[in-house]
């Protein structure tokens, strides 16, 4: 029993489906035993196989790489949806206040707000540098 080479099986797959050489003559060219061999290889492997599929090569390395980056990407929307609830909740608990005290708190405070929080993401991003 013969074994060949994917890049064997793939070199010949491309002369035939580029019509250098008919199946037969390719078996015989390059002689392979079967008959039915190069036929099946192209029903196999042939580019009317491939079509519709995506075919990703990687290394290991960014196998990998792309698994941290999934994993990553899944933490990243979690501490989004949350960050969204938790505008969601302060929200709600401004107006909350305004209803209960009759003063407008939401008149000039999104200035003050974006003020306060570039001064607490200073210091902390300061922390994370030190730290």
């Amino acid at each position: 029993v013969n074994r060949y080479s994917m890049a064997f099986k793939m070199r010949v797959i491309e002369d035939v489906e580029n019509g250098l050489i008919c199946a037969e003559d390719a078996r015989k060219l390059y002689g392979i035993g079967g008959r039915n061999t190069v036929h099946e290889w192209i029903a196999q492997y042939g580019r009317n196989q491939k079509l519709g599929k995506v075919i990703h090569i990687m290394t290991k390395d960014e196998e990998l790489e792309v698994i941290a980056l999934r994993r990553e990407n899944k933490l990243l929307k979690r501490a989004l949806e949350e960050a969204f609830i938790e505008k969601i909740a302060l929200e709600t608990l401004v107006e909350m206040a305004e209803n209960e005290t009759q003063v407008p708190l939401k008149k000039n405070f999104g200035s003050q707000a974006s003020e306060l929080a570039l001064e607490k993401w200073k210091k902390w991003e300061s922390k994370e540098r030190s730290g």
